[in-house]
């Protein structure tokens, strides 16, 4: 499922060059995106439990704390 990630990671990338904020602002940009996903995953449910889309929306989440997990 497409997030937009290669443009969030080209933006995290950028601004972290640009603002010295390293490893530290990498791993809490991961986090933060995790939540955002099961939010919208929680939200797809409610809107309909038989949508193939909470379940993109968690496995998009899951992907991205196994990066951040790898990261540290």
């Amino acid at each position: 499922m497409a997030t937009g990630a290669p443009a969030a990671e080209a933006f995290l990338t950028a601004y972290r060059e640009a603002s010295g904020g390293g490893d530290a602002l990498t791993a809490a940009a991961r986090w933060h995106r995790a939540l955002v996903l099961l939010t919208r995953a929680e939200r797809a449910f409610a809107r309909s439990w038989r949508s193939p889309r909470p379940g993109a929306l968690l496995a998009d989440a899951a992907r991205t704390l196994d990066h951040a997990e790898a990261t540290r």
